[in-house]
């Protein structure tokens, strides 16, 4: 590896100061992407930023009556293990567990998860069926994202310099959604589709569908979303197809990936609407 300097501060203040006089900075919350990728001379900083020890970006909390805020440096093992998020966000726990391997599990987090930016992060595309918003702050300022708008191409976000995911609210729980995740290997292996829907759990059933690792971004399928609505299924699974913009990958081919997309909707139809 190259040779960089590495910091541990203790407040949110601090780190949002120091990414703001350190240019070639790069934060890292359990490390276990951005390490690789420095081990692999595909990133270069000069300064390592660890938010570990930043206590306040670690709580899990309700807020309000159905609402939920998950803050960014909670690990994956948390996501599986804590109480409240299991009770009320167990898709998150869910998504979770399909995760990597335990040991990473044990370091890697949820922030860094979606700070990452990758197409097939996990943790994204439950979060968008459940309309989540992003915490986003400089340490002077802050601000509330929807997660749909946050992603704007692999390994870009909304963030601007010095900005620093902080948490994730989910502000209405009342939904039922599931998580499919297609791989080629059945552990530790990334997505090579993810299947996301939900609904709520009483009145209008009002579904979300959300796509991962099939665009450059997880997406959102409206189209597809209007017609399970109406309980044309077969006919929303085409359209969840015809929407992606796959890719052919070391994990897996874009016509494999277009191919699954539309029996991983049906059967994620089932699971919801059963």
């Amino acid at each position: 590896m190259s040779n960089f300097e590495y910091c541990r501060p203790a407040t949110l203040l601090e780190a949002t100061s120091i990414l703001l006089e350190n240019p070639g900075a790069i934060l890292f919350a359990g490390g276990t992407d951005v390490l690789v990728r420095v081990k692999q001379h595909l990133l270069s900083p000069t300064l390592l930023v660890d938010l570990k020890g930043i206590s306040e970006l670690q709580s899990v909390s309700s807020v309000g009556e159905n609402g939920l805020r998950i803050g960014a440096m909670t690990t994956l093992t948390d996501l599986i293990e804590n109480d409240i998020i299991r009770q009320r966000c167990p898709v998150l726990s869910q998504a979770a567990a399909q995760m990597a391997c335990v040991q990473v599990r044990n370091r890697g987090t949820i922030g860094g998860n979606l700070a990452n930016a990758s197409p097939s992060a996990d943790t994204a595309p439950p979060l968008m069926v459940l309309d989540a918003e992003l915490e986003l702050s400089n340490g002077a300022t802050s601000r509330r994202v929807p997660i749909v708008e946050f992603f704007t191409g692999p390994g870009e976000t909304v963030m601007t310099e010095g900005e620093i995911l902080v948490g994730i609210i989910v502000p209405d729980i009342a939904r039922k959604a599931h998580y499919i995740k297609q791989t080629l290997r059945e552990a530790m292996d990334i997505a090579a589709v993810g299947v996301c829907m939900s609904k709520r759990l009483e009145g209008d059933p009002d579904p979300r569908l959300v796509l991962g690792a099939v665009a450059p971004t997880p997406i959102r399928v409206p189209e597809a979303e209007a017609l399970l609505a109406e309980g044309k299924v077969e006919e929303a699974a085409k359209c969840a197809a015809q929407a992606a913009k796959p890719i052919d990958d070391v994990r897996s081919s874009a016509e494999y990936r277009r191919d699954v997309i539309a029996p991983l909707v049906e059967r994620a139809y089932r699971q919801v609407f059963a």
